[in-house]
């Protein structure tokens, strides 16, 4: 079945963010090493946000799969909206790791 301009479109676009997500990927392995080299568990358990901060570092790598594979997924369906939908996911999931960063850096969380 051929594939209509939308969905050629919608193909196009996730292969650039794919691309582009992916790229960010090796950063973040690379910070996740730096703080667990930096952080004691001990400053991680009398800081609970800290803490928070760190596992959504460590899940952002997760999501970047999650969008992935479902945005391909749906591709293959000949839904090129949800696939669209699914690069929200990582996309949210780091600038909520840079908010969760500042605030707890400003002492707020």
């Amino acid at each position: 079945m051929p594939y209509s301009k939308h969905t050629e479109k919608a193909r196009q676009f996730v292969k650039r963010k794919t691309l582009t997500l992916g790229s960010l990927v090796l950063p973040w392995l690379f910070i996740i090493y730096a703080i667990i080299q930096s952080y004691k568990p001990e400053m991680l358990a009398s800081n609970p946000s800290q803490m928070f901060a760190v596992f959504a570092i460590f899940l952002y790598p997760v999501s970047y799969l999650i969008f992935v594979v479902q945005s391909r997924r749906h591709l293959a369906k000949g839904h090129p909206a949800s696939a669209l939908y699914w690069y929200q996911f990582p996309r949210l999931h780091a600038w909520s790791i840079v908010g969760i960063l500042l605030l707890s850096g400003m002492g707020i969380v």
